[in-house]
Parts: C-alpha cells; sequence; structure tokens
C-alpha cells in the first residue's frame, strides 16, 4: 500500500511538473488548459471578467475574481491577503494560477500584475492566451452555473515587490528624461492628442510614447508574436537599457505594456505607475500634459524673444541660431534681432546635395550645436518646412519653426532690426556677435532616394498630399489627403486631436515606414513636419508624387509622359544630380503666404507703430498701409525677372488688374501702397515693374527705394 502511495505521488508530481515545464512561459493555450485540467493536480483557474460576464458563459471551474468588484483603489496588506484567500490561493507547493478574461483586454494582465505585486511568484502564473474566446475557438467547454468556492487559500501577503510599482516623483523624473527613460501611455489616440479625456484636461505625459493596448493583440485577441512586439518597441525607440513606466487613466490598462515588456520580451526595468493621470492631475502643482508628441517643434515669438534677446548674448549664451528663410529683400526691410539671412531658395538650390549646405551654414553662423528656430512667413509653409527637413537631414541638433510672423512679433511691441546681423570675431567679452563655427554634424537620413526599400515587420506607406492623388500609382499602399486640410485658415497646424482624427480617416497606419511625397518638394516637407510633431516616428521626405516639368519659371509636378507605374528618382524620392525641377532651383515657392500686415509702413509719428523705437520705420509722414496679396505679371513671384517676389497692395484694391499696377480708380479711402520685392539678379536699380505713378515717392534724401508708395489720396 505504502509503495502505491509512493508510485502515485510521484506520478502526479512528475504530470505537474511535466504541465509546467511546457508552460515555461507566462502564456499558455487552450490546448495546454485543457490538459492541464483534466490531470489530477489542475491549476487553480480564476476568471477576471465581469460578473455578468462571467455568467453568462465561463470554463469549468473557473473562480469568478471580476476586478470592477473591488476596483483598483490601494488596500492594506491584512484586506488583500484576506481576498486571495477567498479565490483559492496557497502560499507555497506546486499550485500553478492561470489567469483568463474575455481576451485582448487589460482585465487579466491586471490582475497578474496585482498576485505578482503582493508576492506571489511569477513562476506560478499563467495567462490563457486570447482568454475565453481563445478557448471558445478551441471548441472548449462552456459553462453557466456558478463555480463552487474553492477551498479556502493560505497565502500570506508579507513586503510588497514595490520595484514594479512607480511612484510619482521618480516618474516625473522620467517625464523630463526622454534619453533614460521610455514612457508608455496606454489609452487610445484621442485620449493622447486631447480631443477624449477621463478627468479635467486631455491630452498625455511630456515625452509619453502612445501605446494603446490594442497595439499588443493581434485580431484572434492573443499576444502578438514577440518577435512583431520586439519590432514594434524598435520602431517607437524603446531600448532595454532604458527605465520603462507605462501609464494610463488609472493604472489599469497600462499592466498590458507592463506585461508585455517585462514578461513576454525580458525588459530588465519595467514598472507600472499605478496613479496615472489621475494622480498627475491632482497634483497642486498643476503637472502639464501635452496633446501634439513634439510641441517643442513650434516655437511662438514671445518664447524666442525669452530665449534669445541682447542681454542674454551679451552677458550670458543664447544657444539659438535664428534663420530667417524670406527673400533677402524682406529680411533688408526688418527681421528679428540675431536672425541671420539664408533664403529658402538658397537651401532649394542644393536640394539633391544637402550636403554642400554645410559650407554655408557654418560661416553664416548657424551653430549645429544650437536649436536652430525657422523663421518664415508664418505658419507651416513650403519654405519653413522644406528648411526644417534639409536641416534635419544636416544633423542639427534641434530644428524648430517660428509660427508668428515678422509682422506678428511687431504685434506683440517687439523689436525689429533692419542691419544685417553681425557675424564676425567676438570681442573677449560683452560682445552679442555672432560667431561663424565649422558646421561639423552628424547626418541623418530624412530625403529619400527612389521608392525606398521596406524593412521586415513594418509596411512601406506613401502619404500624398498634393491636391489629387498620385498619377501614376506609386508602388505601395498610398494614403491621400491634401495638407491645405492639415492646416488651420492661418497655415498653422490645427489642433493635434483634429490632425489625428483626419489622418486616421485616411487610413494612414500608425505603424509604418513612410514616405511623406507632394506635387512639390514643400509639400512632401510639410507632410514630414507634421508627422514629425505627432509622435510618427519612422517618417521621410520623398519629394514629387509625380514627375516634375518646369513651366513658366515654376516647378510642378506633373505625369510621366510614358505613364510609367515603375517609380524613379524623379516619381518618389532624391533625385541624382542636379534632380528633378521640383527639387531642384527653378523655383519650388510659387505661393507665398500672403503677409496679413505690413509692419513696416511707417506711421505720420515718423516711425513704425507697435510701440517701437524711432529708426524702426521706413519713411516719415506716411501712414501704415494695409497691404495684400495683388496679382499681375511678377505678383506671385514669377514674372520675367524670374525668382520670389511679393507684389503687396492695399485694402479696396481689386486682384487681376492689367500690368500689375495699383490703379489709383480703386483705392477709395485708404492710401495705396505697392512694393514688389525682387532678387538682387533683377537689378539693384528695379523698383517697379509698372511706371512710377503720379505722387510716389522715392524715399527719403533722394534715396531710391524699391517700390513705389502713392501718396493717401485727401480725405473728403
Amino acid at each position: 500500500m505504502a509503495k502505491f502511495l509512493i508510485r502515485w505521488m510521484l506520478l502526479a508530481f512528475s504530470l505537474c511538473t511535466s504541465l509546467a515545464a511546457q508552460a515555461s512561459g507566462p502564456l499558455v493555450d487552450a490546448a495546454w488548459l485543457r490538459q492541464a485540467l483534466a490531470s489530477t493536480a489542475p491549476p487553480l483557474l480564476l476568471d477576471a471578467s465581469p460578473t455578468r460576464q462571467h455568467g453568462a458563459g465561463h470554463i469549468p471551474g473557473a473562480v469568478s475574481v471580476d476586478f470592477y468588484s473591488y476596483g483598483a483603489r490601494e488596500v492594506d496588506a491584512a484586506t488583500m491577503q484576506a481576498r486571495m484567500r477567498s479565490w483559492g490561493i496557497r502560499h507555497a507547493g506546486e499550485q500553478l494560477i492561470v489567469i483568463h478574461d474575455q481576451g485582448g483586454t487589460m482585465l487579466a494582465t491586471w490582475l497578474f500584475y496585482e498576485l505578482h505585486r503582493h508576492g506571489v511568484a511569477p513562476e506560478r502564473l499563467r495567462l490563457l492566451d486570447g482568454g475565453l474566446a481563445a478557448w471558445k475557438a478551441a471548441g472548449g467547454a462552456v459553462v453557466t452555473e456558478a463555480t463552487p468556492a474553492p477551498p479556502p487559500g493560505d497565502v500570506r501577503v508579507g513586503a510588497l515587490r514595490e520595484e514594479v510599482r512607480a511612484r510619482l516623483p521618480e516618474f516625473l523624473v522620467g517625464a523630463g528624461d526622454p534619453a533614460g527613460h521610455a514612457l508608455l501611455e496606454a489609452l487610445d489616440p484621442p485620449y493622447y492628442y486631447g480631443g477624449a479625456k477621463f478627468f479635467s484636461r486631455g491630452g498625455h505625459v511630456p515625452h509619453a510614447l502612445l501605446t494603446p493596448t490594442d497595439d499588443f493583440f493581434r485580431p484572434d485577441k492573443t499576444f502578438k508574436p514577440r518577435a512583431e512586439l520586439e519590432g514594434l518597441m524598435a520602431h517607437l525607440g524603446v531600448r532595454r537599457e532604458q527605465q520603462v513606466y507605462s501609464y494610463c487613466g488609472g493604472g489599469v490598462a497600462a499592466s498590458v505594456p507592463y506585461f508585455a515588456l517585462k514578461f513576454l520580451l525580458g525588459y530588465p526595468r519595467v514598472a507600472l505607475y499605478q496613479g496615472s493621470q489621475k494622480e498627475w492631475l491632482e497634483d497642486p502643482r498643476g503637472l502639464p500634459l501635452w496633446s501634439y508628441a513634439a510641441p517643442a517643434l513650434l516655437r511662438d515669438a514671445d518664447w524666442l524673444n525669452g530665449f534669445s534677446n541682447t542681454m542674454l548674448r551679451t552677458f550670458s549664451h543664447s544657444p539659438i541660431s535664428i534663420i530667417d528663410v524670406r527673400p533677402a529683400e524682406a529680411y533688408a526691410l526688418g527681421h528679428l534681432p540675431f536672425a541671420l539671412s539664408l533664403p529658402a531658395e538658397r537651401f532649394q538650390q542644393d536640394l539633391a546635395r544637402p550636403d554642400r549646405l554645410a559650407a554655408l551654414l557654418g560661416p553664416a553662423g548657424v551653430d549645429p550645436a544650437h536649436e536652430a528656430v525657422i523663421v518664415s512667413e508664418g505658419g507651416l509653409n513650403k519654405r519653413s518646412a522644406l528648411v526644417f527637413a534639409l536641416l534635419e537631414q544636416l544633423g542639427q541638433r534641434k530644428v524648430s519653426l517660428l509660427l508668428d510672423s515678422v509682422d506678428d512679433w511687431g504685434l506683440r511691441g517687439l523689436s525689429l532690426s533692419k542691419e544685417p546681423t553681425r557675424v564676425g570675431a567676438k570681442k573677449p567679452t560683452l560682445d552679442p556677435t555672432i560667431a561663424p563655427v565649422d558646421y561639423q554634424a552628424a547626418p541623418r537620413t530624412v530625403l529619400v532616394r527612389g521608392a525606398g526599400t521596406a524593412r521586415p515587420g513594418l509596411p512601406m506607406v506613401y502619404l500624398a498630399l498634393g491636391a489629387q492623388p498620385p498619377s501614376p500609382a506609386l508602388p505601395g499602399m498610398t494614403v491621400h489627403l491634401p495638407y491645405g486640410q492639415l492646416l488651420d485658415t492661418g497655415g498653422k497646424p490645427k489642433p493635434a486631436h483634429e490632425i489625428w482624427s483626419l489622418l486616421a480617416k485616411a487610413g494612414l497606419p500608425r505603424h509604418a515606414q513612410i514616405i511623406s511625397v507632394g506635387d512639390d518638394a514643400g509639400e512632401a516637407a510639410i507632410g514630414y513636419v507634421l508627422l514629425r510633431l505627432m509622435g510618427f516616428t519612422d517618417v521621410k521626405v520623398g519629394g514629387c508624387s509625380r514627375a516634375a516639368v518646369v513651366s513658366a519659371g515654376v516647378a510642378q509636378c506633373q505625369p510621366d509622359a510614358d505613364q510609367s507605374p515603375a517609380p524613379s528618382t524623379r516619381a518618389a524620392g532624391l533625385p541624382a544630380g542636379d534632380g528633378p525641377a521640383c527639387l531642384g532651383p527653378a523655383g519650388l515657392f510659387h505661393q507665398p503666404r500672403p503677409p496679413r500686415r505690413n509692419l513696416l509702413a511707417p506711421s505720420r509719428r515718423g516711425h513704425a507703430s507697435g510701440g517701437r523705437q524711432p529708426g524702426h520705420g521706413l519713411q516719415p509722414g506716411l501712414r501704415r498701409a494695409r497691404p495684400r496679396a495683388c496679382a499681375g505679371p511678377g505678383a506671385r513671384g514669377h514674372g520675367a525677372a524670374g525668382g520670389p517676389a511679393a507684389r503687396l497692395c492695399a485694402v479696396g484694391q481689386r486682384e487681376g488688374h492689367a500690368g500689375g499696377q495699383c490703379p489709383g480708380a480703386e483705392r477709395g479711402r485708404h492710401q495705396e501702397f505697392c512694393r514688389l520685392q525682387r532678387p538682387a539678379a533683377a537689378g539693384a536699380g528695379a523698383l517697379c515693374t509698372a511706371p512710377r505713378p503720379a505722387g510716389a515717392v522715392a524715399g527719403q534724401s533722394g534715396t531710391p527705394r524699391r517700390g513705389c508708395r502713392l501718396s493717401q489720396p485727401p480725405r473728403p
């Protein structure tokens, strides 16, 4: 008899050990569970589904552990111990615990986290992969009868595993150190981008990465394979040496990325921030939430004036290089203090060879270790976007865009300068002169050639931002979304949740290798900036979505003559040599954004209004004009002289008048003001394409001025 008992015990032990060995990882499938439940030492099966779902059908023998009956509130050790004993959890031995939910949700992973944190060894814990859905799909039996209460357990809850839980102070440190930390938000995109909220504000913790729970599951509700999850983390830039914190609204959904990284991928430093957004927003310091993933790509006038001013540059240090990409003539009429004039057309000339730009930037005073702030006509436009992409290609440490125009800057009462920014040798002390540098940086891949090569695990997707879908079709998935839909009426990016809604509706996948293309390289660059702003990590600029031709000095993209569907460097990528016209110097910027107001037209007080000091105005005795875009030869930047130009006319003038003049019959009570900005190549003597009207003022002391001004008609 004794020998029989010993053999029986050895057989049971070997069977239990065999089952445990078969389930060496934290996930088990339905076939393993069916065999384990039929063994002489079945595991304890815990159903984390809500009570109503458990009652509607559950695996035979499953004990209901309804999260919603006890919640995520913190309880003392004695309360948690009593709760775990009521579920039948024993203190020691070979008891395996299998947890499941309906499949593809956060409830099973949360219970796994809770048991592990309260002392249950991870070797004893298993998760049914795919939950009840996988069990049913495998033909497993389902019952509706209530499971009898299990025998009370004897588990003892002692010291908690605090290393798996993050607290607010350390989480706050992680939010400020994206290099050493990775913050994973498990909420859906509308919450991340601020379009929805659980509490007082919407958005995400600064520098957090968007990792909703659905990212970790396949359509059948099982976890994605290890290789696919590894690829997802690599795509997001999450590294094993980083400290990883997962969070959500209240801490429960965060258990999905926590479980995946810690127990499926084996990341060594993973913790769950239970307080999550609720605790973050309850903090009396008013901790911030972002809506854009990278809001620091956009700057405003107040920020730039605060960190780049004469006092700071004279007595301290300002690691900012301000690059004014407007035409040289616009720069000469007035620019931000310490701005360096580097017209976008100069960048465009070397679009196919961005390495040549390094020889231009360093002597001009652009430091590759600085943040380069791009100043343009305001908003996000082709000029600023293309320069942004080129600077990132060169390896500039940080690049951002000033959304305010020079006019906006002046309307805030901030000073403007007409003298070129001094670049040269600095004096030993108290000298704000900008010193030239040797521009040495580590180039990055932003501009791509040809159609690109898809890497394993991620699809190649073209985002076409032109007015019409690409023709012929590009070689791969193409999402068409005209870039104008992503900008507001002022040319600035729309709120993050609106951009996300448009991208999702168009069908752009979040995890893909994306090549931004357009009818010209400027449109493609706008797409690049917007996706970087939204946190897309693998984005490139591919230039034209259609082959380019030059018509009347304007670079446009049109279908190839042979309508060949095969991609070429002219169709989808950075060209070799001089490249196609839309990527070369033929004139990308053929639609300059009309300025909202001309701050540099002087007032009768002898200087420009807006609180600036005398000396910033152009000419005393004239009232400020209110210009707008004006049609006619040269008015859109492509007259006989070629190159960019901008004709500005006063309010009240109709567009489309003959000869590009400002007809006096349409002036009404407003002062008429015309100015034509022409490149230096047009000749210093070029004042106005139209004959100078009677009453035009050439400027003070007989000095010829670019443009023409008509004196104001007498008041009636």
